[in-house]
């Protein structure tokens, strides 16, 4: 499983580079899955609109004007980048998120931020079975159907969970957990990452990269990583080297 930040799918070298690293999991016979952000194309969207844009721990406030966006920019122009890459490189890409068959459902947390209750992990292993690669944007739906807009983090550590995948990688601009001092962190345990949380030591978009990889870790995914978007650094992880952040349970 991988995460790809909105950051990196605007990025032509960092894009290329994950979309190289999922087609060599590929051709080694592997069956990745990749979920997308979409944080900075939502931003100029809403910006075009003239709307409001605030977060609060990482994630975004989410009204009926926002989700339209939200759902807009994820499942059109930034899912189509990701889609192509994958293609480029030979891979069979199918766009997916919770609007299709319903698999992915939440509930309203606040506003229409959303909170995964269920995965349906069928869809996505009949998809995979046919090898084809799942690029999934994280919007969800409620019991009514309604889009409820779901941090990609978070989306990713639901998902892999649910399809009991053998890895999560999170490729972020940042390249792992830093210190206060700016140093990256190797590895870190789920006790500690819930204690830099409590702390405020994480801040920002780094709380919702440490709470998906506290749930994905006692979730049962064995390797959990937060690594930077250089070529082979997600492919090198999920094979168990030492790149960007481990998030080991304890």
């Amino acid at each position: 499983m991988i995460k790809i930040g909105g950051a990196i799918v605007a990025d032509d070298v960092a894009l290329a580079a994950c979309a190289e690293d999922v087609a060599s999991l590929a051709r080694a016979g592997a069956r990745p899955l990749v979920v997308h952000g979409g944080g900075p194309q939502i931003d100029a969207a809403l910006r075009a609109r003239g709307a409001a844009i605030a977060h609060a721990d990482g994630l975004r406030a989410t009204d009926d004007v926002t989700v339209e966006v939200v759902e807009a920019v994820l499942c059109g122009p930034v899912r189509a980048r990701v889609v192509a890459a994958l293609a480029r490189r030979g891979l069979v890409a199918v766009g997916l998120s919770g609007r299709d068959a319903g698999w992915l459902v939440a509930e309203a947390v606040q506003g229409r931020v959303g909170r995964p209750t269920e995965v349906c992990a069928e869809l996505v292993h009949r998809l995979v079975e046919r090898g084809h690669v799942p690029v999934v944007a994280p919007v969800f739906v409620n019991a009514a159907g309604e889009a409820l807009n779901v941090n990609a983090d978070t989306a990713a550590a639901a998902i892999a969970v649910a399809v009991g995948a053998v890895g999560l990688v999170l490729v972020t601009e940042v390249g792992g957990v830093r210190e206060r001092g700016g140093g990256s962190i190797g590895e870190l345990s789920t006790s500690a990452a819930s204690a830099a949380i409590a702390a405020k030591v994480a801040t920002g978009g780094m709380i919702p990269k440490l709470d998906a990889a506290i749930h994905a870790t006692r979730g049962g995914v064995g390797r959990v990583h937060v690594v930077g978007p250089r070529r082979g650094e997600l492919v090198a992880a999920l094979r168990g080297a030492r790149r960007g952040t481990r998030v080991l349970a304890g």
